[in-house]
């Protein structure tokens, strides 16, 4: 019985480990709120979206190697 990977055997799920959710360290500014924090990824890319649409601007954008 193979698994989702057409793998034959359980010998191929060791290779295969849960990643860690990516974090993001986001500094930010729009209006008179200027702020740093640490988001996941997919929060960090729904903020700098936001940022872009209502004239704010993201100062730093970098993820963390955890």
């Amino acid at each position: 019985m193979g698994n989702y990977f057409n793998c034959p055997n359980s010998f191929c799920n060791e290779g295969m480990k849960k990643e860690k959710p990516i974090r993001v360290n986001v500094c930010w500014e729009l209006k008179d709120i200027r702020k740093c924090e640490t988001l996941p990824k997919d929060k960090a890319y729904a903020l700098k979206k936001h940022l872009d649409e209502e004239g704010g601007f993201c100062f730093w954008f970098q993820a963390l190697d955890d």
